[in-house]
């Protein structure tokens, strides 16, 4: 394997923006805003991305990233989070560098007290992670897909997406209020509180984390449905729609299961009314499964889940379980 004394290896600062959104226009074909690079990078709810960087002098030719969340495995708080933005400038493909920067990346992980990562790897990342990196591929997750307007001529199209809205949700409780504002941090955080449970692994979502996932620099639109019994918030919701492909996803769905009909049925009324093709969600959580399926939801393509541990130490929850895992569509930092 060659040698890289020519390249200068160091985690990321405020200064390399533009030569991150380089190196990103290289590898995925899109530049993104410099507010997205921040929000992605520089702005998460613990600070900086910690993110492993390569350049050949002034230019960025490698990048290895971690977005990061807390973990809750078994009820309790692990520090880790999700692999992303492996990039490897394209005239240094092949040649080993994509390990030679995750490893840097890992080396300064575990010295920040990071102890479990996880990721859903493109077919090129995947079998260099599994057989160079010690990653376990431990499930394969769901995208779920509920047509709406899926036909033309536009007059038949209207009439089958109209008549889809018509397929009978589960009964949610009567005298429910919904509003499309984000509820106040204290009634998200007393919500999430009430929905903790052990013998689980999942990321943790706090007020401020979901804040800052759903941002407007993260160029997506999103937008909120908030379920109230009274004055106490029930459930909420977390949805956008993408123009261009004409697809709503739906990023997040929490709360009682009970109430959680009336905001997966306002979704799809919301989707409708932007005409989207199809309301999309992700998610291996038995819960919301049964939920999706019995509203007109079809199984469709899936992600691979992986796994990685950092520490030598054993950690709360056995993470290379599969049925370990509930994990869902803001999990997901490509969803």
């Amino acid at each position: 394997m060659p040698t890289w004394h020519h390249l200068v290896f160091r985690p990321i600062t405020a200064a390399n923006v533009d030569a991150v959104a380089a190196l990103y226009f290289l590898c995925f074909g899109v530049r993104p805003s410099a507010a997205y690079i921040r929000w992605r990078y520089l702005d998460t709810p613990t600070g900086l991305t910690p993110t492993m960087l390569a350049f050949d002098q002034a230019n960025c030719v490698g990048c290895y990233a971690l977005w990061p969340t807390g973990l809750l495995l078994d009820g309790r708080q692990v520090s880790g989070g999700q692999a992303i933005d492996s990039m490897t400038h394209p005239d240094l493909r092949g040649r080993g560098l994509f390990v030679e920067v995750a490893e840097r990346c890992y080396d300064n992980l575990r010295k920040l007290g990071y102890q479990v990562l996880y990721g859903f790897p493109n077919d090129n990342a995947y079998s260099v992670r599994v057989r160079r990196l010690n990653w376990d591929h431990v499930i394969d997750i769901y995208h779920w897909a509920r047509p709406l307007w899926l036909l033309d001529p536009p007059q038949v199209g209207r009439l089958i997406a109209a008549a889809s809205l018509l397929w009978p949700l589960p009964a949610a409780p009567r005298d429910l209020r919904i509003e499309t504002i984000r509820p106040d941090d204290e009634a998200i955080a007393t919500l999430l509180e009430s929905e903790q449970t052990k013998n689980v692994c999942r990321v943790e979502r706090t007020a401020e984390w979901l804040a800052w996932r759903y941002h407007i620099d993260s160029g997506r639109d999103y937008k909120w449905i908030a379920v109230y019994a009274g004055d106490v918030l029930k459930c909420f919701a977390v949805w956008d729609f993408d123009p261009v492909s004409r697809r709503a996803h739906l990023s997040e769905l929490v709360g009682q299961s009970t109430c959680l009909p009336a905001a997966l049925k306002y979704a799809l009324a919301a989707a409708h009314a932007c005409k989207a093709r199809t309301l999309n969600a992700f998610t291996n959580d038995e819960r919301l499964v049964s939920l999706l399926k019995s509203s007109g939801f079809i199984r469709r393509s899936l992600q691979r889940f992986m796994v990685r541990s950092l520490t030598g130490n054993t950690l709360p929850a056995n993470i290379h379980l599969p049925a370990a895992w509930r994990m869902s569509g803001g999990d997901f930092d490509a969803f």
